[in-house]
């Protein structure tokens, strides 16, 4: 028979124990269940007159009872609490419990029990390797993105860093101890001033604040970095804390350094290109001029000397081969003068962009038939260099050729525009118009002499946009700067 610890005056105490979420348990020295409360029978699923007078070995698995035992005899042997960690299997699971253990003593001294109160915290241990997940997760994420998190305490000056900071610092996290001061010694001399001033006005006015600011690691290795930081305030107002990330941007910023001096080393090799091009036309535009325009002059000087001594003493058939001899120069010779023309525009040279322009919008208007027009305004107060206004006609004849073949324009209008620092040219027309993003593929021959406009206003150091869209015609803008000499 069971030894039943608990008399009538008991009974309160035992009502007592039954409300605990606690398991608790009581033992003979021989290891069988005087008394458990509800919580134990709940937790096992056990009746209760089935657990009583009985022995672990009796009701639970090998190694669960042998675990129950050895650490019922610890407590026993020790004559003191004993408190441990016991894994069990309830009947919703295995649980994880802390188990505290301790022998019953008789008035006499005699040892005649072990009781027990089981804390289950399965949850609590769940929520730890959970934690323990989280940060390592996080510490991975910050190393991959190079991103560390800080927290500097107002009152106690206190300066928290994840791993990455020290990772991001070059700094060894078992000896180096964070703070604003050694901090501040980390960031670049050239930088310190501003950084400076980005605190106090963080702290002056609580408004997130994100600066950029170079660090010197110990081994003189020089990152930059992205610091965003907000302000946290206590239940009155006042500052508490200050939390923040440092994003380590050196690759980035190196890679904008390698983009920026690549695009420099474009728009040198493209506006040196252009200069080719343009001595090269201007050089084939002179060569033609004065070898075969005046060729073609004396060949028709001569025809003419030769009609005129024959007339008389010909036959009219060879009269009329000589006439039409003497038509066919003049057209070659007027030919050759619109290839000189457009290989370079005598014009230009001597009246400057506009005029230019004028006599490009009457050759284009009578050869295409579309009402071409150069508006009213005046020239820049100083004429421009010889590259800027080639430069800026080149891509009014690519913007006029666009629009002959794509546009079916009625009506063009070419505008020149000064302004405080630049000059400024539009070539408006109201025909079809088309979608800018699609023609903006290199394949596409609009594609291309969009690109070949662009590229002659970035090589004058200005800029160069398209305005357009389906049904509602095109507008082509160029900017160069006056200070293009």
């Amino acid at each position: 028979m069971p030894i039943d610890l608990f008399d009538d005056r008991e009974l309160s105490a035992q009502a007592f124990l039954n409300q605990s979420p606690a398991l608790i348990f009581i033992k003979d020295t021989q290891g069988r269940y005087l008394h458990v409360n509800d919580q134990f029978v709940r937790s096992f699923g056990l009746p209760r007159e089935d657990i009583l007078g009985r022995t672990d070995d009796e009701l639970f698995p090998g190694a669960q009872a042998q675990q129950f035992r050895d650490n019922d005899i610890r407590a026993m042997v020790s004559g003191m609490t004993y408190e441990t960690e016991e894994t069990a299997q309830y009947t919703d699971g295995v649980h994880t419990s802390i188990v505290s253990k301790f022998p019953v003593y008789e008035a006499d001294g005699q040892l005649v029990a072990v009781g027990g109160i089981v804390t289950d915290i399965t949850q609590r241990k769940f929520d730890e390797a959970s934690l323990l997940e989280s940060r390592a997760l996080l510490a991975e994420a910050e190393r991959i993105a190079h991103l560390g998190c800080w927290q500097w305490h107002q009152t106690s000056g206190r300066l928290l860093w994840s791993d990455e900071m020290y990772r991001i610092f070059g700094v060894d996290m078992a000896r180096f101890r964070p703070s604003l001061a050694v901090v501040m010694q980390c960031v670049h001399e050239a930088d310190r001033a501003m950084v400076e001033f980005s605190q106090s006005e963080l702290l002056r006015t609580g408004q997130p604040s994100t600066t950029e600011q170079r660090i010197v690691r110990p081994n003189g290795d020089v990152r930059h970095t992205r610091f965003h930081s907000i302000v946290v305030r206590d239940e009155v107002g006042g500052v508490d804390k200050v939390l923040g990330t440092c994003l380590d941007i050196t690759e980035q910023k190196r890679t904008e350094e390698a983009l920026h001096a690549s695009a420099e080393q474009l728009q040198l090799l493209s506006q040196r290109l252009v200069e080719i091009q343009e001595r090269e036309r201007r050089d084939l535009s002179r060569e033609f001029h004065d070898r075969v325009g005046q060729n073609l002059t004396a060949l028709s000087l001569n025809l003419a000397i030769l009609r005129r001594s024959l007339v008389d003493t010909i036959p009219p058939e060879l009269l009329e081969r000589l006439d039409d001899s003497v038509a066919l120069v003049d057209q070659t010779a007027d030919t050759l003068d619109n290839i000189l023309a457009d290989l370079r525009p005598p014009m230009l040279d001597d009246y400057g962009l506009r005029s230019a322009l004028q006599w490009l919008a009457r050759a284009f208007q009578q050869r295409f038939g579309i009402d071409t027009e150069v508006t009213p305004g005046p020239d820049p107060v100083e004429r421009m260099s010889s590259d800027a206004e080639i430069g800026l006609f080149r891509i009014a004849q690519e913007a006029l050729n666009n629009a002959a073949k794509h546009a079916k324009a009625n009506r063009i209008q070419i505008s020149l525009r000064t302004t405080s620092q630049s000059l400024m040219m539009t070539v408006v027309d109201d025909g079809v118009g088309f979608d800018v993003n699609a023609a903006h593929a290199p394949s596409t021959r609009r594609g291309i002499g969009m690109a070949t406009m662009h590229e002659r206003a970035q090589a004058l150091g200005g800029n160069f946009a398209v305005r357009s869209a389906v049904g509602k015609g095109t507008q082509i803008v160029a900017w160069i700067p006056l200070a293009m000499k």
